[in-house]
Formats: structure tokens, sequence, C-alpha cells
């Protein structure tokens, strides 16, 4: 029994580790992919970061700030706009909040909304 209880955890264990390290090898090549000029490329990647595991705060706001620029760069104007609002909105204090917010006054001023960051 107690061999039992001992082997499930461990299987938990991995469960857990393998997401978190899926995870972070999606991101990394989601970045790779934005690098190399591959949007389309980074959005799966950066789809696929978010669908392991349960992603921290910071991991959903980079990713999201990813797919926001690629599509920002695919020329996919509201679609950028959409993730950078969510970005701004969902995580306003944050260095992603603050990018998204600023992406937004560049590029669709009148969708950036009053008192959410002071520029």
């Amino acid at each position: 029994m107690r061999r039992h209880a001992v082997l499930v955890l461990v299987l938990a264990v991995g469960l857990v580790s393998s997401c978190s390290i899926t995870r972070a090898g999606a991101w990394s090549q989601a970045q790779d992919a934005f690098a190399a000029g591959d949007y389309r490329g980074a959005i799966k990647k950066a789809d696929a970061s978010l669908r392991y595991g349960s992603p921290s705060e910071e991991e959903r706001a980079n990713a999201n700030l990813l797919k926001a620029q690629s599509y920002e760069r695919l020329g996919q104007i509201g679609d950028a706009v959409a993730l950078y609002t969510f970005v701004a909105r969902n995580f306003p204090q944050t260095p992603q909040g603050y990018q998204a917010a600023f992406a937004l006054a560049r590029i669709a001023p009148n969708q950036a909304t009053k008192g959410e960051h002071a520029f």
C-alpha cells in the first residue's frame, strides 16, 4: 500500500515537472521563431506554451505579448490590438502590461483606456 502511494507521488511529480519542461521548451521555440521572423510559428509555439500545465501569470503575460507582437508584424492589427488590450488590462503593473499599453498608444491610440497607464 505504501509502495503504491509512493509510486503515485513519483508519477504526479514527474507529470508536473514534464509539463513545466514542455512549457519551457515551447516558450523557447516561440522566442526563436519570433527572432527568426517566423511570426506564425511564434504564435503557434506561444499557444502551445499556454496549454501545458498551469502557466504562471508572468508566462501568460509573456506569451500573449509575444503573440500580439507577432500579429502586429503580420499586419493583423485587429488581432494585435485585442491581445495588447488583454495584456494591458490583465497585467497592468508588469513590464509586459506597460509594453502592451505603449504599443496600443502607438498603433491604436483610441483603444488605450484612460487611467490604466500614465504615459
